[in-house]
C-alpha cells in the first residue's frame, strides 16, 4: 500500500515537472509565409512600443502578453551606452525616451516561403522624427511571438531632395 502512494506521488511530481518544462505557448501572428510574418511582427513591434509608452503600461495585459517580463533592453546615444536592467520598466523607459512622429520598416522582397510564426525572429523598425532629425532604429527579437529583447542606438538623420542630373551637368560634376 505504501509503495502505491509513493508511485502516485512520483507520477504527480513528474507531471508537474513536465508542465513546468513545457514549451511556452506561442502568441502567433497570422500568416504562413515569411513576408506575412515579418510584416505582422513589425506591426506588433510598433504596437508594443506604443503600449510601453502608455501611462497605463504597468497594468497593460496586452503588453504583458506580448513581451517577456524579463525582456532585455539595450540602448545608447552617441558614444554612450545606457545600461538598463531586464524587465518591462526598462522597456517603458526606452519607449518614453523615443520622441518619434513616424516609423518605417523594410518589406520582404526576397524569395518567400513557408515559415513558422513561432520561430525565433528578429524584426527591425525605425522610429524617427523628421522635424528634429532624430532616429531610433529598433531591433525586436521575438520567440514564440513574444518580444525577448529590444536594442537601439539613437542616431541623427539627414535627408533632402536629390539634385537633378541637369543641375549636376551644369556644375560640371
Amino acid at each position: 500500500m505504501n509503495s502505491a502512494k509513493i508511485l502516485i506521488a512520483a507520477i504527480v511530481v513528474l507531471a508537474m515537472a513536465n508542465r513546468a518544462n513545457a514549451a511556452p505557448s506561442c502568441e502567433r501572428v497570422s500568416g504562413t509565409v515569411h513576408s506575412e510574418i515579418q510584416s505582422r511582427l513589425s506591426m506588433r513591434a510598433i504596437d508594443i512600443l506604443m503600449l510601453a509608452k502608455s501611462p497605463k503600461w504597468a497594468s497593460s495585459r496586452e503588453l504583458a502578453r506580448l513581451v517577456d517580463r524579463s525582456v532585455s533592453v539595450n540602448s545608447g546615444v552617441g558614444h554612450v551606452g545606457i545600461p538598463l536592467p531586464p524587465g518591462l520598466s526598462s522597456l517603458h523607459f526606452l519607449a518614453q525616451s523615443i520622441d518619434a512622429s513616424d516609423y518605417r520598416y523594410e518589406g520582404w522582397k526576397y524569395m518567400d516561403g513557408p515559415f513558422d510564426a513561432c520561430a525565433r525572429q528578429i524584426v527591425s523598425v525605425e522610429f524617427f522624427d523628421k522635424r528634429s532629425g532624430r532616429s531610433w532604429p529598433l531591433s525586436f527579437e521575438f520567440e514564440n511571438g513574444r518580444v525577448e529583447a529590444v536594442k537601439t542606438w539613437e542616431r541623427a538623420i539627414i535627408s533632402g531632395p536629390l539634385p537633378s542630373v541637369a543641375s549636376l551637368d551644369q556644375k560640371g560634376n
